[in-house]
């Protein structure tokens, strides 16, 4: 196996990995999380938020009852959100989620590929949707942060809940978060990977090209003795 197709496999496996990672990223619950405190400072539960929906475990009483709820983000905080940012956001991520599907199904293709291979399906497409993924991931974690962290300003308890005395502390950014990093990662390494499988693919052409000439004066010599 030469190193083109070997840097192809590379390619398909991080297309693959970014894409399991993203899908992984959109119905779970851990973009952002925080702990739930008392009046007391005691911690008292926690709070999670996804892209869609979120989930908040909370000690009711002294005898440590805990009440857990799973919520859409809107209509938990519908008044504080900005709906057309989160919208864009999530817009973001599912055109992420096929960029890089579009981008396995293109760097599984190129590792067979000859030249009877439409350009559509070559390493400038390959290497665009790699790109793009890797853009609309970015994209949708500047928006969704900007609005938790920045709408919140680090309280994402309710008004109810502050009304009964509670508090939220240690606002962080949860494992939901941190998938789409490493699929950010995953993609734009590909795009490094396709032009160092591109610059192995010239040298291999201009290899070959140059030892034509040398064949062609080797046979008239032959031919000539």
């Amino acid at each position: 196996m030469n190193a083109v197709k070997i840097l192809y496999y590379i390619t398909f496996l991080f297309a693959l990995g970014a894409f399991i990672m993203l899908s992984m990223s959109l119905p779970t619950e851990y973009m952002v999380t925080a702990t739930i405190v008392n009046s007391g400072g005691q911690t008292t539960g926690s709070i999670n938020f996804g892209i869609f929906r979120g989930s908040k475990l909370l000690t009711t009483d002294d005898a440590g009852a805990s009440e857990v709820k799973e919520f859409l983000v809107f209509d938990e905080y519908n008044d504080s959100l900005h709906p057309l940012i989160v919208y864009i956001a999530i817009l973001t991520t599912c055109f992420a989620v096929v960029s890089a599907l579009i981008a396995t199904i293109l760097s599984f293709i190129n590792i067979f590929k000859n030249e009877k291979f439409s350009s559509a399906v070559g390493p400038m497409a390959l290497g665009f949707y790699n790109m793009l993924g890797a853009i609309l991931s970015s994209v949708t974690l500047i928006l969704l942060t900007s609005v938790l962290f920045g709408t919140f300003d680090g309280e994402v308890t309710s008004t109810a809940e502050q009304n009964l005395g509670y508090s939220s502390t240690g606002v962080a950014l949860g494992y939901s978060f941190w998938l789409q990093m490493a699929s950010i990662a995953l993609l734009s390494l590909n795009c490094g990977t396709i032009i160092l499988a591109q610059s192995y693919k010239n040298l291999g052409s201009d290899k070959s090209a140059a030892a034509i000439p040398r064949l062609t004066r080797s046979t008239k010599t032959r031919d000539v003795l």
